[in-house]
Parts: structure tokens; sequence; C-alpha cells
């Protein structure tokens, strides 16, 4: 007789911002199985995949979806749920998290120009989606422009405010220097 499908190995791969394939192991427990996940931003889930058969075998099955539409750094819920004659088995929560999908960076002077060995503020803003607190990197390039840039005092790196602003400080420029965040 068929037992309650097997569940093993439920994971998210190839997450990206908008999209990740979920994946599972099921054992069909000799009862003809079908299976689908079920995915949100909490516990209730609210989205699923299509019903998809699997047969009626007696080994495990690796199984796989792609999910889109999702929303750039958020948390994601997510479980398989497979059903057989035997009845229902769902795999544990588990979740993930998108990737950030940042657009653009601006950067902006306090002053067009600064006086010879004094510093300057440089604001800037990124844009796109889950950019709040993403990390961001200023570097300079000094004339005459052909060698690599480098990193701007310490830290280096700081994270942007909710809306995606940041603004560092650039200490002693004694040449005219080309700026990146």
């Amino acid at each position: 007789a068929p037992a309650l499908p097997g569940i093993s190995s439920t994971v998210a791969r190839d997450v990206g911002p908008g999209s990740a394939s979920l994946r599972s192991r099921i054992d069909p427990n000799r009862g003809a199985t079908s299976y689908h996940f079920e995915y949100g931003l909490s516990t209730s889930y609210g989205s699923r995949t299509s019903e998809r058969q699997i047969g009626s075998g007696d080994s495990r099955v690796s199984v796989a979806d792609a999910v889109e539409g999702l929303q750039p750094y958020r948390r994601y819920h997510f479980r398989v749920v497979a059903t057989n004659e035997a009845g229902r088995s769902t795999s544990s929560d588990r979740t993930f998290t998108t990737q950030r999908r940042p657009t653009a960076v601006s950067l902006q002077l306090a002053a067009p120009r600064t006086v010879w060995g004094e510093g300057i503020e440089v604001f800037g803003k990124v844009t796109g989606g889950g950019v709040s607190a993403i990390p961001v990197a200023l570097e300079r390039q000094d004339f005459p422009f052909g060698g690599p840039f480098s990193s701007i005092g310490a830290p280096a790196t700081l994270r942007a405010g909710r809306d995606g602003s940041f603004r560092f400080y650039v200490p002693t420029l004694f040449s005219a220097t080309r700026l990146r965040a």
C-alpha cells in the first residue's frame, strides 16, 4: 500500500532580484504523487506553482520550479506540498532573500571646486529596488587618469540610507581627481 510522500532537500537556488528556482526531492512511496510549491512574504504564502505529477515509484525524484515576479531584496517563505492517495506531506518552512536591484548611482559635490590640499564632501544616491542600506564604496582616480581607481580612506565602504542616499568626505585632494561609487 502507498505511504505518505517523503520530502527532503528543499532549497532555493539561482536566486536573483526577481526570481528563484525552488527545488526538493520527493519520494512518492508507491503512490501516484503530485506536488506544488507555495511561496510568499510570510508563512501564509499566498502564491503557488502549478500542480505537477511525478509518478508512483519508490525512490526520491528531484523536482524544481522557477518562480518569477518577486520583489528585490525581500525575504520569501516557501515550502513544497506533495500529495498521493495516502495523504498530503509538506516540507518545513524555508526562506530565501532576493537580491538587490540597483539601477543607477549618482554623485554630486558639495562645491564645484575645492582648494588645493583640502577635502570635499560628496553626496550620492543609489536608485532601484532594495537599495536601503546597500553597501557603497567611493573610489578615486588621480590625474592623468590612466591608472587604476583606488579606495578612499577608511572606512572605504558605508551603507546607504533607507532611500539609497549616502555621503562621503574626501580628505586632502592634491590633484584633479575622478570619483566613482
